[in-house]
C-alpha cells in the first residue's frame, strides 16, 4: 500500500490526451470567432460603427468579470468547476447566434455578446 505522502499516478494516457485536444479544440474555436466576428456582424446588417461598439465592449467587460470569477473560484475552492462553468455558459451563449430568430439586430447581437462576456473565466 503507497504510504499517504506518495505522489498519485497521475491521469491516464487517454485522459491526457483527451483534455489536450480539448483544450486545442477550444483555443481554435476561440481565436476563429475572434477573427470572424467582424464578418458574422457585417453579415447580419449592421454598421461599422455598430461592429466596434461590440468589439470595443466586450474586452472592457470581460476584463472587468474575470477577477470575480476567480474570486469565486478561490472563495469556494472550485478553479476547475468555475473555468468549466464559465466555458459551458460561454458557449450556449455563442450558440444563440446560430438561431435566425434571436440573431437579428443590433440590440440582440450586442446582449448576446455582452453574454458571453460575462462568462468568460
Amino acid at each position: 500500500a503507497p504510504s499517504p505522502s506518495a505522489p498519485s499516478p497521475g491521469p491516464s494516457w487517454n485522459t491526457l490526451m483527451l483534455f489536450r485536444a480539448l483544450y486545442f479544440l477550444g483555443g481554435i474555436s476561440g481565436s476563429t470567432w475572434g477573427r470572424f466576428s467582424t464578418v458574422y456582424y457585417s453579415a447580419k446588417g449592421l454598421s461599422a460603427s455598430q461592429i466596434g461598439v461590440i468589439e470595443g465592449v466586450m474586452p472592457i467587460v470581460t476584463g472587468a468579470i474575470q477577477p470575480l470569477w476567480g474570486i469565486l473560484a478561490d472563495y469556494t475552492g472550485g478553479r476547475k468547476a468555475v473555468y468549466c462553468l464559465t466555458r459551458i455558459i460561454n458557449t450556449a451563449v455563442l450558440m444563440l447566434l446560430a438561431f435566425p430568430s434571436v440573431s437579428v439586430g443590433f440590440e440582440r447581437l450586442f446582449l448576446i455578446s455582452l453574454a458571453m462576456s460575462l462568462f468568460v473565466a
